[in-house]
């Protein structure tokens, strides 16, 4: 029983997990702030829904082993539809331009825009804590505005306006010094949040290594808070809340 309540659950979550796949004005850039992950987020939510729901129902049942492998299966042909009607939504994401903002006492500066490339739709694993959110591949350029004593890391959070909402980080730049042009290649990852609160998502701040350590423990919390409330409205509960 506790096997299949386990199937369950990590269904549930795995659900949650899809549905996270996922202001305007001006920012400091030039760039229009936009969202940066589009209709995305609220599609897939959309989707899990109803498995939601149905994981929900199941919980505390004497159902068959049979009948929470079949939300598994469920859960895969979800992904697969989910990412056929969303490829066009992350086809129309890439060439975009990212909007950000940097904050003070950084070693450099970016000198181009923020160009999306390529769009990585979510992925699903149901064990193993696999699943991975929406992912916008990115290039740019920065130059030093002080020599590196380190490897360079840029350190960023995903903001909603004056808001942070996510986190990120690119390593592997090496160390160089003032005056040297890197061309950085990264992937923004969607944070793992309900939908409308990754949808909000619409520019990038660059931060000191201290600030996005400050900032990323809270941030951390405040998802963990916004996904029990989606839990809760639909009646999820996880293996040790019984």
């Amino acid at each position: 029983m506790k096997t299949k309540q386990s199937v369950f659950a990590l269904v549930a979550i795995a659900a949650l997990a899809f549905a996270s796949c996922g202001g305007n004005g001006t920012s400091s850039s030039g760039v229009a702030k936009k969202s940066l992950f589009g209709d995305i987020p609220e599609l897939y939510e959309e989707k899990a829904v109803d498995l939601l729901k149905e994981a929900a129902s199941m919980q505390g049942k004497e159902a068959s082993m049979g009948e929470a492998l079949g939300l598994v299966a469920k859960m895969q042909v979800m992904y697969e539809e989910a990412g056929k009607e969303a490829q066009p939504l992350a086809d129309k994401l890439v060439g975009e331009k990212v909007a950000y903002e940097l904050s003070d006492s950084l070693s450099y500066q970016l000198v181009s825009d923020i160009e999306v490339k390529k769009v990585s739709l979510p992925e699903y694993a149901l064990f193993g804590g696999g699943e991975q959110t929406t992912r916008l591949h990115v290039n740019f350029d920065i130059v030093m505005t002080q020599n590196s004593e380190e490897y360079i890391r840029l350190y960023y959070l995903i903001m909603d306006d004056d808001t942070p909402i996510g986190y990120g980080s690119c390593s592997g730049l090496g160390k160089h010094a003032v005056g040297d042009t890197i061309h950085v290649k990264d992937k923004i990852t969607a944070p793992d949040v309900p939908a409308k609160y990754a949808k909000a998502c619409n520019m990038l701040k660059f931060v000191t290594e201290y600030t996005y350590y400050s900032q990323r423990d809270a941030l951390r919390e405040q998802a963990k808070k916004w996904n029990e409330e989606l839990e809760a409205k639909y009646g999820i509960k996880k293996e040790d809340d019984k």
